[in-house]
């Protein structure tokens, strides 16, 4: 059965050569058949799939996880959960790991998983009719081993004895199947219009245009039977594994925690290092993903001159984080990993800019942080008397702020506070309430004159006494 979201596509590659003759005329010398194939593609007729952008259409159940006595865990490929931590589980429920999908309780996955089943390229298209039409032009130029042409017609039978109307192959092929370009042969493309019934190159042009290219997720055969599998199981999210396995003792890197490390790291003592590493590699990942980031962005050189790097705790911790033999030490890495982790807030957002601040000041580049105003440099604004500000862009502000929504939150709890506490309060109290304090607050004056005026004659006495 095949899944509604992957279809099957042919993929061919030709090859042709060509020599020119005595007269200069271009001749093919050959031709063979490279690749025949068939791709499973993920989304190909999807608008919304952009470059990069992988959507393997798993979903994941990211609500609590309760584990059981003697669950089995599958993880599949690309999940970064330490299985180190996984050593407490293991006592408690007596839970155990498998590589059989078929036996495991428990399916663990992620994003990172999900896209390491597909694999993402640049694929060429070609109309099926038209791709047939070569064939047969260039089996009349000159045949071709019956060998690869039974590969080609076993390939065509099965999607049904007929090419679909698209079919993807290299540029070269792409090239070839042109019949009005003339970039092999002009015979060539002579048969391949009289082939198709086209009696004009006009005629070829709009019935069958340039495919172009386009981005495509393919699905090998063996992932394909994993994909429906995983399709059929309740997958859980790894941050849910996670937050059993780190438990409410394992530490969070706070502010404070974060600088005392900081000043580890940059002690002369090795053994700080190992220490500052060591509470790293035991923290709660997730609610620390922002000053681990930082301290990999600041102290990536001191934490690859020690040994513990190759310890399995710490391994671990930058396996889950994405991170190889060096951390790229760039703003943008510091906030490409809070984006996939889900853990960017304005929070996090302040203390990076705050942190870079020099960077910025200093025009750094970042694929996150766009400036959106210039203005004219100080001095050079003071030389010529001009004050100019200009926004290269307009900023569309259509989504919410933390700032904004807390507000909301608080004036909306402020006014159900008032209502529920005071429903009945009549204007005529509100009046005896504002009497009461005019009151006061003449009393409270005259108390203060009276308090100058002795004060004042205190002063004036003390003139007449001499002190000396």
């Amino acid at each position: 059965m095949q899944e509604e979201n992957i279809i099957r596509i042919p993929y061919v590659e030709l090859f042709i050569q060509t020599n020119r003759d005595e007269y200069n005329i271009l001749k093919i010398d050959n031709w063979s058949v490279q690749i025949v194939d068939t791709l499973y593609v993920m989304n190909s007729h999807d608008k919304s799939i952009r470059y990069r952008q992988v959507k393997h259409g798993l979903d994941f159940d990211s609500t609590k996880w309760v584990p059981k006595q003697k669950d089995k865990i599958y993880f599949m490929k690309g999940c970064t959960v330490p299985r180190v931590k996984l050593k407490d589980l293991s006592v408690k429920y007596k839970i155990r790991t498998t590589t059989d999908l078929e036996k495991a309780t428990v399916v663990v996955g992620s994003d990172k998983a999900g896209e390491k089943l597909f694999k993402e390229s640049w694929k060429y298209k070609i109309n099926g009719k038209n791709f047939q039409a070569l064939v047969d032009s260039l089996k009349e130029i000159y045949p071709e081993d019956n060998y690869y042409l039974n590969r080609l017609d076993n390939l065509k039978e099965s999607f049904g004895g007929e090419w679909p109307e698209i079919m993807y192959t290299n540029w070269q092929t792409q090239r070839a199947c042109n019949a009005t370009s003339d970039h092999y042969t002009k015979e060539l493309g002579v048969k391949i219009l009289e082939k198709l019934a086209c009696v004009r190159k006009e005629d070829f042009q709009k019935r069958y245009p340039s495919g172009g290219s386009e981005w495509v997720q393919t699905i090998s055969e063996d992932n394909l039977n994993l994909y429906k599998q995983f399709k059929a199981h309740t997958i859980i999210e790894q941050s849910t594994l996670l937050a059993v396995v780190n438990g409410s003792e394992a530490t969070t890197i706070d502010l404070d925690t974060y600088q005392n490390l900081r000043n580890m790291f940059n002690s002369s003592d090795q053994d700080n290092h190992v220490m500052a590493m060591e509470i790293m590699a035991n923290c709660n990942y997730e609610d620390s993903m922002l000053y681990l980031n930082m301290l990999f962005f600041h102290h990536d050189y001191h934490i690859n001159g020690v040994r513990s790097k190759n310890h399995v705790n710490f391994k671990s911790l930058k396996n889950y984080m994405g991170i190889g033999s060096n951390y790229n030490q760039h703003v943008d890495t510091v906030i490409g990993s809070l984006i996939r982790f889900n853990c960017l807030t304005k929070a996090a957002l302040d203390f990076i800019v705050e942190d870079r601040k020099d960077y910025f000041r200093n025009n750094g580049q970042s694929r996150y942080i766009v400036p959106q105003t210039y203005i004219l440099e100080r001095s050079a604004a003071e030389s010529v008397n001009l004050n100019y500000k200009k926004e290269i862009f307009d900023y569309i502000d259509d989504l919410p702020t933390e700032d904004s929504i807390t507000q909301e939150e608080v004036i909306e709890d402020t006014v159900a506070e008032v209502e529920i506490s005071e429903p009945d309060m009549a204007e005529s109290g509100i009046q005896e309430i504002s009497k009461i304090e005019e009151s006061e607050v003449e009393k409270e004056k005259e108390v203060i004159e009276e308090v100058l005026i002795v004060e004042k004659t205190e002063i004036e006495n003390e003139k007449d006494f001499d002190w000396f």
